[in-house]
């Protein structure tokens, strides 16, 4: 069997195919170019499109000369250098497709994607929390090829919720986290960002935001650009982002070390935040105050979150902690929560710390976010019917505002977000009775009205000298972190003289 190769280049690609035929006897077929030329001992296949259709690579029309030939399948697509499948897009410099067609039973398209020239030049720039993190959130890679800049529309990283600065009342560890874009003013730390990021541009893209931006832009390119110190050397460093063309910057490209940690463990029960995460120290050596970055964390359906040194990460970055809901920490501050929306019920798979100056280290974890309840003390009007089965309550006009407990109060508790309404338990600590009143079926002290979400408490069984106790909510099916929440209650009042006249 003879085999040839010809290659036919269009729309920036060249399509090369190669098979073969068997000569039976005398009998020779010929075959012919397209302009017509005999081509001998060669059966010839010309690619003439293809294309990407629903995500997926097609080829659309191969032709044999004289006869035409129709692709009747794709069988696979693979890297051609590594034989790696690629899935939904040709991402590769040479990719091979296997088809099927109406004569053979398959044929293998290669696809020769010509490399982009990348003439890249690093420098450093401090980013906001948005910056830094868009990339990395959102996977975006970097437009290495990108020669025209975008001025008139904002840079896609301009909102991105629970990233913004932030200040803090502890103003003696900041300086400890060298990465950090902060100062003290007022008497507070302010947290703006991350300082001295290695980043990448294409130059031509540079000469064009020299040459036609300008402070006044809508996107951050220009600015970006200019408060940059760019470097002399042709040399990538080991880690950096890409400053895409709208001002945008890319996820990381670096090294990556992956591990298993030797122990990984998660509590809800923490004064830091509604989850806390602990490694150990060996886990990630590499890592320190003084070099971290940020951390970001992946859960099973690849959504991430990004972590913040000092807001979320400690001085030991081993251990870190973060809330879903507004969560003033020990010291009194509040870190961002926003990002972390949602994030409860699912499994964190992966935490990444970004080091500068070093590779970055990936965990692979299995660490499953209890969900979180929102518990609120007010009143409402509480509507007992009687029937065949049992009590219904019925719980309208809550209210908040402007709402004072005393002892013997109907107490109603809005349990939002709890994930098995059913399961749920109440425990009410006394702190300044003198005694606790404990129980763990709602039954007992107070109802649970599954359709509305509500604890009613029946407060005359606690102490009638009141004080500040301490309700304590927890989901029994082990979906539902511990919630606590406290509430002041007034003496109750006097009771009547019975005495005889």
């Amino acid at each position: 069997m003879k085999k040839s190769h010809l290659s036919l280049r269009m729309a920036g690609f060249a399509a090369a195919i190669t098979f073969g035929l068997t000569a039976c006897g005398d009998e020779v077929t010929k075959y012919y170019d397209s302009d017509g030329h005999e081509i001998s001992e060669i059966d010839t296949l010309l690619v003439t499109e293809v294309v990407k259709e629903q995500d997926t690579i097609k080829v659309s029309e191969v032709i044999k000369v004289p006869d035409t030939v129709k692709v009747t399948e794709v069988v696979t697509v693979y890297d051609t250098v590594s034989a790696t499948e690629v899935i939904k897009t040709i991402d590769t410099v040479k990719t091979t497709i296997v088809v099927k067609d109406t004569i053979h039973d398959t044929i293998s398209v290669e696809v020769i994607k010509e490399a982009p020239v990348e003439d890249l030049m690093y420098g450093t720039v401090a980013l906001s929390y948005a910056q830094y993190f868009y990339g990395e959130i959102n996977d975006v890679a970097g437009e290495k090829n990108a020669v025209k800049g975008v001025y008139a529309s904002p840079s896609a990283s301009a909102v991105m919720e629970g990233y913004d600065a932030f200040t803090s009342a502890t103003t003696s560890k900041y300086a400890n986290f060298k990465q950090l874009d902060a100062e003290v003013a007022d008497g507070k730390a302010i947290y703006k960002g991350v300082a001295n990021v290695d980043v990448a541009i294409n130059k031509a893209l540079y000469e064009d935001a020299i040459a036609n931006g300008s402070e006044s832009d809508a996107s951050d390119l220009y600015k970006l650009i200019k408060a940059a110190t760019w470097s002399e050397s042709a040399s990538a460093p080991v880690n950096y982002k890409v400053i895409n063309a709208d001002g945008s910057v890319s996820k990381t490209y670096g090294t990556v070390a992956n591990r298993t940690p030797a122990t990984a463990s998660i509590s809800t029960t923490s004064n830091w935040g509604n989850y806390m995460v602990d490694f150990t120290a060996t886990d990630i050596f590499e890592v320190t105050a003084a070099n971290l970055q940020a951390v970001v964390i992946e859960d099973e359906f690849g959504d991430k979150y990004g972590l913040i040194p000092n807001a979320h990460v400690w001085m030991q970055p081993r251990e870190f902690a973060f809330s879903v809901q507004k969560h003033p920490e020990s010291h009194g501050n509040t870190s961002p929560y926003e990002q972390f929306e949602g994030i409860g019920g699912k499994r964190i798979t992966k935490v990444t710390y970004f080091v500068k100056d070093n590779h970055n280290v990936a965990l692979n974890t299995d660490l499953f976010l209890p969900f979180r309840a929102n518990i609120t003390a007010g009143k409402a009007k509480v509507t007992v019917t009687a029937g065949a089965r049992g009590n219904t309550i019925t719980i309208s006009d809550f209210t908040t505002e402007d709402v004072t407990f005393t002892v013997g109060d109907t107490v109603v508790f809005n349990a939002d977000a709890i994930s098995n309404a059913s399961s749920l338990k109440l425990t009410a600590y006394g702190v300044a009775s003198g005694r606790n009143v404990t129980y763990t079926d709602i039954s007992n002290g107070g109802t649970f009205s599954t359709s509305s979400l509500y604890v009613v408490f029946d407060s005359s069984i606690l102490p009638a000298a009141g004080g500040e106790f301490t309700f304590k909510f927890e989901d029994a099916s082990g979906l539902q972190a511990t919630v606590t929440t406290k509430v002041k209650f007034e003496a109750a009042p006097a009771a009547p003289s019975t005495g005889e006249e």
